[in-house]
């Protein structure tokens, strides 16, 4: 039994310290210099312009300052910013900008959902297209909010008239003016606009109204948020040269079009040049049937950027197509796309009928969404690796005993970890015993470690303390772990046990370790001398006593 002394992890949990001092230390002297610095006014003619002045109602532009972010991570109105001083200028500062409700997670990530005033408000629009309060998507509308020639933020555009000239009339639509406030926050790393069109059950209407937003004005876009905007599968025509149009300089590294109703992708090149460097995707919340066209074009892009694709709640079809293309792109690129359990079984299935079979590592990365008959079939055509055998074995519970022996002669005779095994930290060291008191604290940690077949169990047993004169007593040993104590004896303890099919591996670690001694004990005691004892640990063949 090999022993040792463990003292790394409390010199590491000191440096850990004093780096988050030092963090901690900077970041108060970052956000004192954020906060005292003076952002200069814009020099546009519309930089004094309220949002509230572009016909906007002011639930929406509420929703503005409570999901929105400035530069020091706070939003403009925990920042004094209300309906009646948000500016166009302080949109332009924004790194953040959020029609959606964003909530901030304890990983410091936000999630996005609709926010239903936008969303209501949006609704209500449709069916007073080219009304005073309506809005326009007419080819004129798209052209008038492209900034080409300062048509929106020109010293006679749209924002600094506060109207918008569409086929050569004057028009003052709220929601055409403010997807052009949107595009003029310049700063922005995010632009977030899950939900917008999320109660417009009409899909061809919800694209044309996103097709309103200019991606190509916000230069410092990092992620685009689309969600939940009924854009299904993108066939609009406006969209490339809108809300998918970037500039080379541009580079967009996350797109989400999650919970879109999409089940496949258009053949019009909607996303156009946006996917050159995004390397996240969010499909998830789409039933994708089909991959084909612009949708393949999408995933290669992605996996050449080395990134993934999130399809998590995609079904697939048996399309020959959809299957051979899948699987050609994630042989070569296994991590790209994530797929749900039953889009994983479909592909194995039909890629097996059609001749076209994952390879090896493709079927690791899959494992373990495998079900018994993928498995099966998978096995049969010799395209399970060791690695993948015991990839499945780990995180398959309640498989046939017969696909557990052949998965395990796969893996060579024994899965990986399956070898019993108990490895104790060492000896622990006690305090002086108060005579008075009869009891001492052990000063140093136990830490135990263990791998254990199915159907076994780690027992423990203590002998006397004695000294090299043989004098000795018994006393009362109690470990306690984080979820139960034990108190040793000379007879065998079960301290945890493995009444499952599989190996248990697992680390228990106490620094609560207390002897104790009766009076008859303390009244035998030799001073001055030192006491030592033996904690035995074994595995037991049998539980007797499962924990």
């Amino acid at each position: 039994m090999k022993w040792s002394v463990k003292l790394l992890p409390k010199l590491k949990i000191i440096s850990t310290f004093s780096v988050m001092v030092i963090i901690l230390a900077v970041s108060s002297l970052l956000t004192s210099f954020l906060s005292n610095r003076k952002v200069s006014a814009a020099t546009t003619a519309y930089s004094d312009n309220l949002v509230a002045d572009y016909n906007i109602p002011s639930e929406v532009i509420q929703v503005l300052l409570d999901n929105s972010l400035q530069s020091d991570g706070q939003t403009p109105a925990a920042a004094g910013k209300t309906i009646s001083n948000f500016t166009i200028a302080d949109i332009e500062q924004l790194t953040t900008i959020s029609l959606a409700q964003r909530t901030k997670q304890a990983n410091g990530n936000y999630v996005s959902k609709p926010a239903d005033a936008v969303a209501d408000w949006v609704k209500t629009l449709v069916g007073n297209e080219d009304t005073a309060n309506g809005y326009s998507i007419v080819d004129g509308a798209f052209k008038a909010n492209n900034d080409q020639d300062g048509l929106v933020t020109g010293t006679a555009g749209s924002l600094a008239t506060k109207t918008i000239s569409i086929d050569g009339a004057t028009h003052h639509y709220g929601f055409n003016f403010l997807m052009q406030i949107l595009a003029s926050a310049r700063s922005a790393k995010i632009v977030d606009l899950t939900g917008v069109t999320s109660e417009i059950t009409d899909s061809n209407t919800a694209q044309f109204m996103m097709s309103l937003f200019q991606t190509n004005h916000s230069t410092a876009l990092v992620e685009l948020k689309l969600g939940h905007n009924n854009l299904t599968n993108l066939n609009a025509y406006p969209l490339a040269s809108t809300l998918f149009s970037t500039t080379s300089s541009q580079k967009i590294t996350k797109l989400d079009l999650s919970n879109n109703n999409m089940t496949e992708l258009s053949w019009n090149n909607s996303l156009g040049d946006m996917l050159s460097t995004v390397t996240t995707l969010d499909l998830s919340g789409n039933n994708v049937q089909q991959v084909f066209g612009d949708l393949l074009n999408a995933l290669r892009s992605v996996a050449g950027n080395g990134g993934s694709a999130d399809m998590s709640d995609s079904e697939l079809s048996k399309d020959g197509n959809t299957i051979r293309n899948l699987i050609d792109l994630m042989n070569s690129s296994p991590s790209t796309i994530t797929l749900s359990n039953n889009g994983v079984n479909t592909l194995i299935d039909q890629a097996l009928k059609l001749g076209d079979p994952p390879n090896k590592k493709l079927v690791e990365n899959l494992a373990p969404q495998l079900n018994e008959d993928s498995i099966r079939k998978l096995l049969s055509e010799g395209l399970v690796s060791k690695e993948a055998a015991n990839i499945i074995a780990r995180t398959h519970d309640d498989l046939d005993p017969d696909l557990l022996d052949q998965l395990k002669e796969v893996a060579g005779g024994s899965f990986d970890g399956e070898v019993s095994s108990i490895n104790v930290s060492t000896a622990l060291a006690f305090m002086p015993l108060d005579l008075d008191v009869g009891r001492t604290s052990s000063t140093t940690s136990l830490e135990l470690s263990y791998s254990l077949p199915p159907n076994t169990q780690v027992t423990a047993s203590i002998s006397d303390w004695t000294t090299t004169a043989n004098d000795r007593f018994s006393g009362n040993l109690v470990l306690t772990f984080p979820l139960q104590s034990f108190s040793l004896t000379t007879d065998n303890l079960t301290i945890v046990s493995n009444s499952t099919s599989k190996f248990a591996t697992n680390e228990l670690s106490t620094t609560a370790v207390v002897l104790t001694l009766n009076n008859a004990e303390r009244a035998a005691l030799t001073a001055g001398a030192t006491y030592h004892n033996v904690i035995t640990w074994q595995i037991s063949n049998t539980v007797t006593d499962p924990q």
